[in-house]
């Protein structure tokens, strides 16, 4: 997460290049700004050897050139740190869950019976089909495409640390303290949340707090009010699909008692007409519940992290201390989750 503030120091020798992951970072992008910015991308994908080798030639030049170096210190923060956050694995919880129990079931079905039994062309139409286009009979179009782009979140890493955003926080009120709410202008180029990122230009183009306040508590009433529409849709699954299973057994019934006079087609008939119950009850218990379920947990993180911004950002306004900012926002949270003063 990108710190306000950051002191800009370029080391001269080459050990303590190596030494440092980010200064090795910074060199091999730094490197190529003598050139074409395209450069700049093909150098960071160097391996180390070939970074080392680099920072080597240039090693020499790096002292004379360090004021050509100074301006890009936020452009090469903002790069790095877009570099780490690609690295980092995401959360697999959503996939995991899921896989295994989609893999459960299949492996029951295929302890007692061939896989193919379980599949029914009719059933498919009924429960699978129905349930799709049966959404647009209770939302709007605008409303079903919505919810998939809410439903990505089920399956994105979690909100960042609540530490780690109370630390951002505290920087900025520092240096806001120390050089005026305007030097909060570079902090937001530097930031890829857009709510946090307006908020910190609000408060740079010295609107009146109280204004700065309704914006963006309207943003975060509008961003639960997509949530709540999203994780709606996949509640309606949840209780849609299970009823249109029970339609197609229902069909199936009455088609295998108007054969009730070929006892031989009894036993396949009643199996494919509970094929459909099966259906509905794998689509909601499975996938549509555990979804909605996850978007309401994600929702709920996403909310307070973002009333913490917001909390933040006016605090810094008002020109509260850190320290008296860092305690107004650890109330609300965990004893767990709470900053720490480092001794």
């Amino acid at each position: 997460m990108p710190s306000s503030g950051r002191a800009w120091s370029y080391p001269t020798g080459l050990a303590a290049q190596l030494s440092a992951p980010k200064t090795l970072f910074v060199g091999v992008l730094a490197g190529a700004t003598g050139t074409a910015s395209g450069k700049l991308e093909r150098s960071a994908a160097m391996g180390l050897s070939g970074a080392a080798e680099q920072l080597g030639r240039r090693e020499s030049i790096c002292a004379g050139r360090e004021g050509i170096f100074r301006p890009l210190q936020a452009q090469v923060d903002a790069h790095y740190d877009r570099y780490l956050s690609r690295g980092k694995a995401p959360k697999m919880d959503t996939i995991i869950g899921l896989v295994v129990v989609t893999g459960l079931i299949l492996m029951g079905i295929m302890l007692g019976s061939p896989l193919i039994i379980f599949f029914d062309m009719t059933s498919v139409l009924i429960v699978v089909i129905g349930t799709i286009f049966i959404l647009f009979v209770a939302f709007p179009a605008s409303k079903v495409k919505n919810s998939l782009t809410v439903v990505k979140k089920a399956f994105k890493a979690e909100p960042r640390k609540a530490e780690e955003l109370l630390t951002l926080m505290r920087q900025m009120s520092t240096r806001a303290r120390r050089e005026g709410v305007l030097a909060l202008e570079d902090v937001a180029r530097t930031q890829d949340d857009e709510f946090l990122k307006r908020g910190i230009q609000m408060v740079v183009d010295g609107h009146d707090p109280e204004a700065i306040e309704d914006v963006l508590y309207a943003e975060l009433d509008k961003i639960e009010e997509r949530h709540k529409d999203g994780a709606s849709v996949f509640e309606y699954i949840t209780n849609a699909s299970p009823a249109l299973g029970m339609i197609g057994t229902l069909i199936g019934l009455v088609q295998m008692l108007q054969n009730l006079s070929d006892p031989t087609s009894i036993g396949p008939a009643m199996a494919v007409a509970l094929l459909t119950t099966f259906y509905g009850s794998f689509i909601a218990n499975v996938i549509s519940m555990p979804l909605a379920e996850k978007l309401k947990t994600r929702s709920t993180e996403e909310l307070a992290e973002k009333a913490l911004i917001a909390q933040g950002l006016l605090s810094i306004l008002s020109g509260e201390s850190p320290r008296f900012l860092v305690d107004r926002l650890n109330v609300q949270l965990p004893p767990s989750e709470r900053f720490q003063e480092a001794s």
